[in-house]
């Protein structure tokens, strides 16, 4: 029995070995969220705040950052599902008073901040 678990746990351990996640595919990963994150801003900015969430949803996927998730609870707002909006504000908040605090949010914490043009921040209350 014991072999068996060793050798499952090898098994595990050499398929996420193989995963092929370096130090490119972070970056890929942060070049396609800024991609990502540039379409939801001119989506927010037309209006269109659906497909914005979507875009600031998958931003946030690849490279999390609580500029972002400020967006995603300004566009759950804009489509009037309040207790959406809630749960990211106070995500964003939270993260917020980490970052503030000295606290790094993960691999990613010292990249660029993402957040829709101050031009467009204004929020219906």
């Amino acid at each position: 029995m014991r072999r068996r678990i060793l050798a499952l746990c090898v098994s595990l351990a050499l398929s996420l070995s193989t995963a092929g996640i370096t130090p490119s595919a972070l970056a890929d990963d942060a070049d396609e969220a800024e991609i990502e994150f540039q379409l939801g801003a001119e989506r927010y900015q037309a209006g269109d705040y659906l497909v914005a969430l979507e875009h600031f949803l998958v931003s946030n996927r690849l490279a999390p950052n609580h500029n972002v998730v400020f967006n995603i609870a300004r566009c759950y707002e804009r489509l009037e599902k309040f207790p959406d909006a809630y749960k990211y504000y106070a995500s964003a908040a939270s993260a917020h008073n980490m970052q503030a605090r000295g606290y790094s949010s993960g691999p990613l914490a010292f990249t660029k901040s993402r957040s829709v043009p101050p031009s467009t921040s204004s929020i219906a209350m």
